[in-house]
Parts: C-alpha cells; sequence; structure tokens
C-alpha cells in the first residue's frame, strides 16, 4: 500500500523526509549567508560616503583657508586686521 487514501498521492519515505530537512537547513545556511553579505556591503557603502564626504569638507574648508590667507597675506601690514571676509577669491 504505497498510496495514501487521505492524500491520494505517494507516501513520503523517512529518507525523503530526511533529505527535505537537511536541504531546508542548507537553504536557510545559505539564506542567512546572503544576508549577511548584502549587510557588509550595506555597510561598506555607508562608510565610503562618509569619508568621501569627510574628505570633501576638509578640502572645501583647506581650500577657503588658503585664499583667506593669500589674501591677508597681499595685504599691506598696516591693514591687516583680524577680521576675516567671506571665502572669495
Amino acid at each position: 500500500m504505497d498510496q495514501d487514501r487521505w492524500t491520494e498521492g505517494n507516501m513520503v519515505s523517512g529518507e525523503q523526509r530526511r533529505e527535505a530537512k537537511e536541504d531546508a537547513k542548507a537553504w536557510k545556511l545559505l539564506e542567512k549567508t546572503l544576508t549577511a553579505s548584502l549587510q557588509e556591503q550595506r555597510r561598506s557603502r555607508r562608510w565610503g560616503i562618509f569619508f568621501k564626504t569627510l574628505t570633501f569638507v576638509y578640502c572645501l574648508s583647506h581650500s577657503c583657508l588658503s585664499r583667506r590667507l593669500a589674501r591677508w597675506a597681499r595685504q599691506p601690514a598696516s591693514g591687516r586686521t583680524r577680521q576675516w571676509s567671506r571665502c572669495a577669491a
């Protein structure tokens, strides 16, 4: 009697159930691995954006400060003041 009256299909053996459980475990492991990989990529992308923004801000402030100092150095010594104007050439 390899027919199940309740489901009208073939009976599933114990070996097939074990194989199905092992497959399910393998799929779960694969899913966890892929999820961890995606999380790491997201973190890497966020840190990349952060450091690129930090570098841009540093370069912009360095450029502004250099322009201000260059303009201050071009002024005669008697005209130098402690007030700094806007960052413009």
